[in-house]
């Protein structure tokens, strides 16, 4: 999987901001949508799609980003901290990659946690057939080596 693939995966759930609530919302059929297509990945390409992802919200678990997360004008907790860095995927690429490299950039009030629990789904189907299970590096939060220089 490249990562282009990726990010088309990613990008098929169209997300919605709620202006009175924090946290996003998809349409629940386009969430089945996205879900059945990774349901039918051959086991190497839902394999990579979770190392992926694994990936971008590792390298999202820093101190830096997690200082500028905001929601609600607080500071998240590790799991709203875990679904911020959610959201930030599903907003896609460019996005991504801005507040990667500029943490500040992140935006507030972020939250979309179905994207997290389809990538599970996904690779609860075929880690028995992961060569290297133990090479993902862990998407939750506080994991990242960065942490330990704090």
């Amino acid at each position: 999987m490249t990562d282009i693939d990726f990010w088309a995966l990613i990008g098929t759930v169209p997300v919605h901001n709620l202006s009175n609530d924090l946290g996003a919302t998809a349409n629940d059929a386009d969430i089945e949508a996205l879900g059945a297509v990774l349901a039918k990945l051959p086991d190497s390409e839902a394999i990579a799609f979770f190392r992926m992802f694994s990936e971008k919200l590792h390298a999202l678990d820093t101190p830096a980003h997690y200082n500028a997360c905001r929601v609600g004008g607080n500071e998240a907790s590790s799991d709203v901290f875990l679904y911020a860095r959610c959201h930030l995927l599903s907003l896609g690429p460019e996005q991504y990659d801005a507040v990667l490299n500029t943490p500040a950039q992140f935006p507030p009030d972020l939250w979309f946690e179905d994207v997290l629990s389809l990538a599970n789904e996904t690779y609860d189907r075929v880690w028995e057939n992961d060569p290297d299970p133990d090479s993902h590096p862990s998407y939750e939060s506080f994991s990242n080596a960065l942490w330990s220089t704090t």
